[in-house]
């Protein structure tokens, strides 16, 4: 059996944009040349914590795994962790583990990296207004 590639239409750029996020998703990139590839951990790492958190009905996994992801090595793992908390307090309303969850979004607006301090700052913003939490920030 021989498969077709589809027709190249005005669809084609939605098909490959589509298919690139697939294949990030299940962490994978496809090179310049063609060739698929396992992403490096923490970019596999910081796409999926995106992914987790539009879960449903699996708020406290997912809060459990950015707990711990967030003091990861990696900066980018660190933000997804520390933005997720953020994403979370929006998405359900409320969050368990407030001692941690604040301790993390603290130590993160102290973080060397620019990233996870920004990630760190909104997160924050949204605990502060949507749970009335009080978070410590670092004086200037």
């Amino acid at each position: 059996m021989r498969h077709e590639p589809p027709e190249m239409g005005d669809d084609a750029e939605c098909d490959t944009i589509y298919a690139e996020s697939a294949l990030g998703a299940g962490g994978i990139t496809v090179g310049a040349d063609g060739i698929a590839r396992p992403l490096p951990e923490h970019e596999a790492l910081a796409g999926a914590i995106q992914q987790w958190v539009l879960l449903a009905e699996h708020e406290s996994d997912t809060l459990d795994a950015c707990l711990g992801f967030a003091a990861h090595d990696h900066p980018a793992v660190r933000a997804a962790a520390v933005a997720a908390f953020g994403d979370l307090a929006r998405r359900y309303g409320r969050l368990a583990e407030r001692a941690r969850v604040v301790r993390s979004v603290e130590l993160g607006l102290r973080d060397r990296d620019d990233d996870v301090r920004g990630a760190a700052s909104r997160s924050a913003d949204i605990l502060e207004a949507t749970l009335g939490w009080r978070i410590s920030r670092p004086v200037v």
